[in-house]
């Protein structure tokens, strides 16, 4: 895989995420939308059903083509709509989780092991910004913002670290 498109990826996510967090600063909403990203990284590592190395580079394009529409859709999202925020935040996470659960080739295992770290972290992330959407508390604010900041830097560490593990693998 060419570094330029984990770099791509990584460049779309953060601008997603930053609209994102931007929504979540915005209009409050009653209800509580919390979630969890459940086994999104425990995919079996054996067996047949091993993904091939096309097959897991053609997961990563629509990790990236799924990520480049969810930004398209963000940029038209009115700000003071917070349950399409929260919709689009579910949405969000599907493309890490899926991708996280997926069984990589034998020579991409390390690397996808550190890939879907990130993965789910970014979910995480994601749920830890819909809760934030329906909190006033400042204290607990502060306390999801300091866990938001630290799952971000968790997914694009983890998600760089893996992309340049791809790139070992694959040279």
């Amino acid at each position: 895989m060419k570094s330029t498109k984990m770099n791509r990826l990584l460049a779309m996510l953060l601008a997603l995420v930053m609209a994102f967090a931007l929504t979540a600063c915005g209009g409050k909403d009653a209800g509580t939308t919390s979630g969890g990203t459940e086994n999104a990284g425990s995919a079996a590592s054996t067996g047949s059903d091993r993904l091939t190395v096309e097959e897991y580079q053609d997961a990563f394009l629509k990790i990236e083509e799924e990520v480049e529409n969810l930004n398209t859709q963000a940029s038209s999202l009115d700000p003071t709509d917070a349950e399409g925020a929260k919709k689009l935040l579910e949405d969000m996470k599907k493309p890490f989780e899926e991708f996280a659960a997926v069984n990589p080739p034998e020579e991409y295992e390390e690397a996808h092991e550190k890939m879907a770290s990130g993965c789910t972290a970014m979910a995480e992330y994601v749920d830890i910004l819909i809760q934030m959407m329906d909190e006033t508390d400042p204290a607990k604010l502060a306390d999801l913002t300091n866990q938001m900041m630290e799952k971000l830097e968790t997914a694009m560490t983890d998600i760089m670290e893996g992309a340049a593990m791809l790139d070992a693998a694959t040279a």
